[in-house]
């Protein structure tokens, strides 16, 4: 069963809510795929529609006029500058977040024999060819590696290709260096990419849930969207069981090894965003001049929705 034939195949009575969500079937929206497959939405009376959508920047601007009523989306500055504009979105709940420890779900990676070490000089380092999204959180992680070594990401030429696309790049050498995140990761690695270490950006939000106008009015609602969303995390942090394999695996169309081999990101238990981490983000984006203003992080996040769906 495919991730439409989960929402398709979903109770549909008359006494449950429908909610518009920009949802696509990929590793890093599991815990809201194994909700939606285990019932979590139904048991809250919720009827969840899938859309189309399938980018963050199509996904703001649905949101912010009520054709979808969540959206999922990767950190970046196009959220920032949504909200700055006074755009009727806002983030509520984390989807994955950088750590420092134990296995990495994002990562910057070097083609097989790069020798790092060979090159020294800000002038050959700028002239690596790299991959990233310069005003995402890919050209931070870059940012993160390139500052010690006396550079910015804005001083190499930065291609964005998808990143299903990134392992067989770097494996070619059409590649130097890039980031990506799971199951590109661990493809990449498998085909000899070595992962880099970079500066601790300390547990930043990755992975972001957003509620566009109408959960933001309608709050009760929201609320129940978040709370069934913390059963899928609840499922998700069980780790990599036969259930949650089979699972996913029918869901995202991601073979069965490579989830096995993949970091699972980490999820705060509740999904709540850690602002301060997320301010390290934006500060680095305004230093980078990216922002069309300055923001204080906490403006971007309403943590009500996930305070509230803990009170039962």
């Amino acid at each position: 069963m495919t991730l439409a034939s989960a929402v398709a195949c979903g109770p549909q009575t008359s006494d449950r809510t429908t909610i518009h969500v920009a949802l696509q079937p990929r590793l890093a929206n599991a815990a809201l795929l194994l909700a939606l497959d285990a019932g979590d939405f139904a048991a809250e009376g919720l009827s969840i529609r899938s859309s189309r959508i399938t980018s963050t920047n199509d996904a703001l601007p649905a949101l912010d006029q009520g054709r979808v009523d969540v959206g999922v989306a990767t950190l970046g500055v196009g959220v920032v500058n949504a909200v700055s504009q006074g755009a009727h979105l806002r983030i509520v709940a984390e989807r994955g977040h950088a750590t420092a420890t134990g296995c990495q779900a994002w990562a910057v990676l070097a083609r097989p024999g790069l020798d790092l070490a060979r090159v020294r000089r800000a002038q050959d380092l700028a002239a690596l060819r790299a991959s990233c999204n310069p005003v995402g959180h890919s050209g931070f992680l870059l940012d993160r590696w390139l500052a010690p070594r006396g550079l910015r990401v804005s001083d190499l030429p930065c291609d964005a290709p998808h990143d299903s696309l990134l392992p067989d790049l770097l494996a070619r050498g059409a590649l130097d260096v890039g980031v990506t995140g799971e199951p590109y990761l661990s493809q990449a690695v498998a085909r000899g990419a070595t992962m880099l270490e970079t500066v601790d950006p300390g547990e930043y939000p990755v992975g972001l849930l957003l509620f566009g106008r109408r959960l933001l009015e309608e709050r009760e609602l929201g609320v129940r969207f978040v709370r069934a969303y913390q059963a899928g995390i609840a499922r998700y942090l069980e780790g990599k069981t036969a259930d949650n394999l089979d699972r996913l695996a029918r869901l995202t169309g991601i073979e069965r090894g490579d989830l096995e081999r993949s970091c699972w990101a980490p999820i705060h238990a509740d999904g709540h965003v850690a602002v301060e981490p997320l301010e390290a983000f934006v500060e680095w984006a305004h230093a980078e001049g990216q922002l069309e203003r300055r923001l204080p992080a906490a403006r971007l996040v309403d943590p009500g929705f996930v305070r509230d769906a803990l009170r039962r």
